[in-house]
């Protein structure tokens, strides 16, 4: 038990495991549209990897649970290491990635500033965007969007797909409600996060209403776009429902460690759905 505890805190606290989410998330926008890419999917997890690991590592001990930040303090040498391994691994598989590299250019550079204040002479120019108010969360939504649904919808339909991509954007802003729940009492004031301005129990409410939203768009997708299998609309579907329930029960699962694995693990949840959904 020790040592499942143990290994399940090192895939949280080096971000493999929130990594190997948004790859998931990628890979089934792929897989939903009949297609894949594999050089894009490793790109998505070690890009993630890069870059969470890079925002930790910014961060002060005062922005940080105690005992991840007790796990950076503790590996900090090995995590720069790892971290510029990371970024090699991910500008190799750049390359690969033949279009649309721009966006993600762009994409990488909004999550790099999203923990980089932009000084000229020892003065602020452009603060870090996480510390601009009212965007964070909205911020992170965004990236995580385009990065998987709305980059492989390029790829392989060139044409942008809203209906999937408002679904990713309004997912992602649920899943992570919870977290900015639990650092309500960290995070400033100043930040106006969703939870500093309606409280708590309105804070779940609105992330299981957005996820009632989303569940309403694959209807729209199945019945009238028809657009989506009943397969693979049952197994999104069914992810939804279960994030409901996951997101009602915040209080049985608050506690940091716990927190991290469930809401994390929403995704690698559809993933599995829809691995189990294509066994023969």
């Amino acid at each position: 038990m020790n040592f499942i505890n143990t290994s399940i805190r090192f895939l949280i606290f080096s971000n493999i495991y929130v990594s190997f989410s948004a790859s998931i998330l990628a890979y089934l926008s792929f897989s939903l549209r009949n297609s894949s890419n594999f050089n894009y999917v490793f790109f998505v997890f070690f890009s993630t990897l890069f870059l969470y690991n890079f925002n930790r590592l910014k961060k002060k001990s005062i922005d940080l649970q105690k005992k991840r930040n007790h796990f950076i303090e503790k590996n900090y040498k090995s995590l720069i290491l790892f971290t510029l391994v990371t970024l090699i691994i991910s500008l190799t598989l750049f390359n690969f990635v033949k279009w649309p590299n721009w966006i993600i250019f762009l994409l990488m550079i909004i999550s790099i500033l999203y923990s980089i204040d932009i000084k000229f002479k020892n003065k602020i120019i452009l603060r870090k965007f996480r510390n601009i108010p009212y965007i964070k969360i909205f911020l992170i939504s965004f990236t995580w969007s385009c990065i998987t649904d709305l980059i492989p919808s390029l790829i392989i339909e060139n044409k942008i797909n809203y209906n999937t991509l408002i679904q990713r954007f309004l997912f992602v802003i649920s899943i992570t409600i919870p977290f900015d729940i639990r650092d309500k009492n960290i995070d400033s004031n100043y930040l106006k996060t969703l939870p500093q301005i309606f409280g708590k129990n309105k804070s779940l409410l609105i992330s299981i209403f957005l996820i009632f939203v989303c569940e309403v768009l694959v209807f729209y997708q199945f019945f009238f776009l028809k657009s989506i299998s009943l397969k693979n609309f049952l197994v999104i579907y069914f992810s939804y429902e279960i994030s409901i329930v996951l997101i009602y029960i915040y209080d049985k699962i608050q506690k940091n460690f716990f927190m991290d694995f469930t809401y994390d693990g929403l995704p690698i949840i559809m993933g599995l759905l829809f691995f189990l959904s294509n066994l023969n």
